[in-house]
């Protein structure tokens, strides 16, 4: 496999975007979010996860290249299409030898998981100089749902023992509400327990995005066998109502900036620093990088 193909560098999709290079060390995610456009989207990758071969020596051999080519070290993103702590982490530790790897080279990362797993490597994530941010995506406060949407996945309660440990030990820790599903997820009761929850355990910052559904997706959660209730109301709010963009399937704007709204103002009242995509919303309480990483 190409090295090309290990480390992609994303440029900036907008001005406001960032550069970041992007690593996944796994193919397919055994969390199989019924949300996920990795595993069910247009641009779906397997569904069935795997050690991608070859691929610590790989992000060795590139970094060292960029250094030694004067490349500047952007922040590396593990990972965008699977999760870097899935359980086959626990076995093969891959995640971990690229970390090791990463800091070797001495490059800044971030950490976007719904595993506690990610804990185990609290002696690499704390080492001097080393700089790294641990994302955590939590889409709601109740595990039964959290069972529908991501059965795979920690528990949620597991998720916020591992944001308090993180904290505690002085790394940087942020909760994703993302994606934000209307009328499934977005009853305000729960943002706002999955906000306090994080506060308590010591998240430094959120960040939220509302649903996007590709038509692969859409035809995937319409045979999961949700309730007929529940695919009325997103066949109303996305097919019926929303519009379609680039091959994705958006909610009517205005629905959108009111949901982020109602997430900013629970924010302010916890006094944390909130951050959604710039470029898809009119609203501009949105000062800083979207990930809410900061280095």
């Amino acid at each position: 496999m190409e090295g090309k193909d290990i480390i992609r560098f994303d440029c900036p999709k907008y001005p406001t975007c960032p550069a970041q290079l992007t690593i996944d060390p796994y193919e397919g995610c055994s969390h199989r979010c019924i949300y996920c456009i990795a595993l069910f989207g247009e641009e779906s990758t397997c569904d069935e996860e795997r050690v991608r071969s070859g691929i610590v020596e790989a992000v060795d051999r590139e970094l060292g290249k960029r250094n030694r080519e004067g490349k500047p070290k952007i922040p590396i993103y593990l990972s965008p299409w699977t999760d870097a702590y899935q359980p086959l982490e626990a076995k093969e530790m891959v995640t971990r030898e690229i970390i090791k790897t990463i800091i070797k080279h001495g490059y800044p990362f971030f950490i976007i998981t719904k595993s506690d797993l990610v804990t185990r490597d609290m002696d690499l994530l704390t080492e001097e100089g080393v700089r790294c941010n641990v994302c955590f995506s939590i889409v709601t406060p109740d595990d039964e749902t959290r069972k529908m949407l991501e059965p795979g996945a920690t528990s949620i309660d597991d998720r916020l023992k591992a944001i308090k440990k993180l904290s505690r030990n002085g790394v940087r820790t942020i909760v994703k509400l993302d994606p934000v599903i209307p009328s499934i997820t977005d009853d305000e009761g729960n943002i706002r327990e999955i906000i306090r929850r994080s506060f308590d355990a010591g998240a430094s910052h959120i960040t939220a995005e509302v649903l996007r559904l590709t038509p692969s997706l859409w035809k995937h959660i319409q045979s999961r066998g949700w309730s007929s209730e529940a695919v009325g109301v997103l066949r109303r709010t996305y097919i019926e109502e929303g519009f379609e963009k680039n091959g994705s399937i958006y909610i009517p704007k205005d629905r959108k900036d009111e949901i982020l709204r109602m997430i900013f103002g629970i924010c302010q009242e916890f006094g944390l620093p909130f951050t959604t995509c710039r470029q898809t919303t009119n609203l501009k309480f949105s000062d800083g990088v979207c990930t809410g990483v900061n280095f």
